[in-house]
């Protein structure tokens, strides 16, 4: 074959990027690298930053015989939004010019209009740039934004959505509760709360089994399978909302920067408020690669990192999608792990949850005790439970998703503040499954306790809107998973609550169970099961309490933290703590987000510079 075959079904990519400035050494490495990545070889002379994004739309334009404007007319909002970022296509109003649509041609669209023919004459079509498109559309189309962001999964599935509160079943459920306790109490009080403490701890022990199974099996999280070739990667959306946030700015692009994953099939999504201006100045000043977009919510409430994802996601360009949070630094291989484990399984694995670390676990005691509760969740129950198919709470962060899957649940549920939490179990009801993705990402734990505590009862007034949410219709879970898998979600969410709320007054009853059991004389058949479920609950409890995150330390390493272990106790005291604030803020404020500050750590790794990745040899 000879060099002109070779060349000649690149020849109009290699004009266009002649015409974008490109010299025609750059030009061929450009076009062998996108090959390569299976992407146009224009994207990626962008991605790699050979020519600017400005400056390769003006040369499209030319080659394709179009008009190009930086600063197109005013866009209209009449549009399906989300449908229009897709195609790269945005109805214009009424202008001058007489334009009518503006585009910005990616992927498979850019590939299509490369063919077009430039004698053939397209009137009303004006090029821009993608970004400028992007940016133009979420402006015109802010209100669509909003109500995508905060009402599509609650007007679709009013019963998957904490944006109504309690439904009129579940309120007249728990009045009737109230109502049935309350009257117990003054019949027999006694009785009454030793009944209580038995529902209670079964809950309690569903979930004490759950952790001494997984901390016994010790399930090793999946092996993870070879990276796929560049060709091979789908494009990779990556979500980083953030608020208040401008000192985490440099830290952040600088390890999202680190990622290994070919440039151009990147679309990495900033996404904050329209009153973070300090924040929105931080990233512009860290000169982004083009593969950065800074995507700025519409005002609206909730204000919530739920809604700023849903926004994101409606724009997300990628087959899968990622989220961090500000303070993340996540392993650089990350992207092609999950890319490639997703390749290997079948569709139903709609989420993989990398393990998350604590950077600076030798802070304070707090940090300690939170590095420990970390380790064991992530290191070992988490993978366990995954590779058993148990219903499985994310971690908020670190999530990698098939869009497909994400879009077919509807998101996340803006009105709840533990969104990650929600949305666990809404996979597995509808039979998606969650795995753990044999990769790290360190974060930071609060130093002090008033930081912990907003934190702590956020996350747990969030579980409290999962409970109620999934317990509204409670004959859904049994219709949709089976009986005992409804069970293990029902302790996942009411067990973690009531084990949060009561668990130290449980404990305290069952130690007076015990220690009075022989001293109040021969035992009726009912005392003896109370007694004997005393013991148990003692025990298992407190072996559930100590054995995870000693074997989990160990496993990981960090032996050092194992002497910490003795103050758990007083960690999950200071969890029921947290537990009744939430509570009392689930009905003061229910879709309030309690802000956690980053960046205070003395410990954190500092950022390196924004690299722009240059281009291979």
């Amino acid at each position: 074959m000879s060099f002109d075959d070779v060349i000649r079904p690149y020849s109009r990519d290699i004009g266009l990027l002649l015409a974008a400035g490109l010299s025609g050494r750059d030009a061929a490495r450009c076009i062998s690298t996108a090959v390569e990545a299976n992407v146009t070889p224009l994207e990626q002379a962008v991605a790699e930053d050979l020519v600017g994004e400005e400056g390769a739309y003006r040369a499209l334009a030319d080659f394709l015989g179009l008009p190009f404007a930086a600063q197109p007319p005013p866009f209209s909002g009449e549009a399906p939004w989300a449908e229009a970022v897709a195609a790269g296509v945005a109805p214009l109003r009424p202008n001058p010019r007489r334009w009518r649509f503006a585009i910005a041609p990616r992927g498979r669209v850019l590939r299509q209009a490369l063919g077009w023919d430039a004698r053939r004459p397209r009137s009303g079509l004006v090029i821009t740039t993608p970004s400028r498109l992007d940016r133009g559309l979420l402006e015109a189309c802010a209100a669509q934004a909003q109500l995508i962001g905060a009402h599509r999964l609650p007007d679709r599935s009013p019963f998957d959505s904490a944006r109504d509160g309690p439904r009129a079943p579940m309120l007249l459920w728990m009045i009737g509760a109230a109502a049935g306790f309350t009257a117990a109490m003054a019949v027999d009080p006694l009785l009454t709360l030793t009944l209580l403490s038995l529902f209670v701890g079964s809950l309690f022990l569903v979930n004490v089994v759950l952790r001494l199974a997984a901390t016994a099996s010790a399930w090793p999280i999946a092996h993870e399978h070879p990276p796929a070739p560049d060709s091979r990667l789908p494009v990779y959306t990556v979500l980083a909302p953030l608020y208040r946030e401008a000192n985490m700015a440099a830290r952040l692009a600088s390890a999202l920067c680190a990622l290994d994953y070919p440039p151009a099939k990147l679309d990495v999504r900033i996404l904050l408020e329209a009153d973070d201006e300090e924040t929105r100045r931080a990233f512009e000043a860290c000169d982004l690669p083009s593969w950065f977009s800074i995507v700025v919510a519409p005002p609206g409430a909730p204000r919530t990192k739920p809604r700023a994802l849903n926004i994101g996601l409606a724009g997300a360009r990628g087959e899968l999608l990622a989220i961090y949070d500000a303070e993340d630094r996540p392993d650089p291989r990350q992207l092609r792990l999950a890319a490639a484990r997703f390749r290997q399984e079948d569709r139903t694995l709609a989420c993989l949850q990398a393990r998350l670390a604590i950077e600076n676990a030798d802070e304070t005691w707090l940090t300690r005790l939170f590095a420990l509760e970390y380790a064991s969740l992530f290191g070992l129950l988490l993978p366990s439970l995954a590779a058993q198919r148990y219903p499985i709470a994310l971690g908020g962060t670190s999530n990698h998703f098939r869009v497909e899957a994400l879009r077919d649940v509807g998101g996340w549920d803006a009105w709840n503040v533990t969104e990650d939490a929600d949305l666990g179990l809404r996979f597995f009801r509808r039979g998606y499954r969650i795995g753990a993705l044999n990769s790290v990402t360190w974060e930071e734990a609060p130093l002090r306790l008033p930081a912990w505590m907003a934190q702590r009862s956020r996350w747990l007034k969030g579980w409290m809107q999962t409970s109620y949410v999934h317990l509204t219709a409670p004959r859904r879970p049994l219709r949709e998973r089976g009986g005992f898998a409804a069970l293990c979600a029902l302790a996942m969410s009411l067990g973690s609550v009531l084990t949060a709320l009561f668990g130290p007054f449980l404990f305290g009853f069952a130690m007076l169970e015990v220690a009075a059991g022989p001293v109040a004389g021969p035992l009726g058949p009912f005392n003896v099961v109370v007694w004997s479920c005393a013991i148990v609950l003692l025990v298992a409890g407190f072996v559930s309490m100590i054995a995870p995150p000693l074997a989990a330390a160990r496993r990981e390493g960090r032996r050092w933290l194992v002497p910490w272990i003795a103050l758990l106790p007083a960690y999950y005291a200071l969890m029921t703590v947290a537990a009744w604030r939430a509570a009392i803020e689930l009905v003061a404020k229910p879709h309030y987000w309690s802000k956690t500050r980053h960046g205070v750590s003395r410990r954190l790794k500092p950022p390196g510079t924004v690299a722009r990745r240059p281009p291979p040899d």
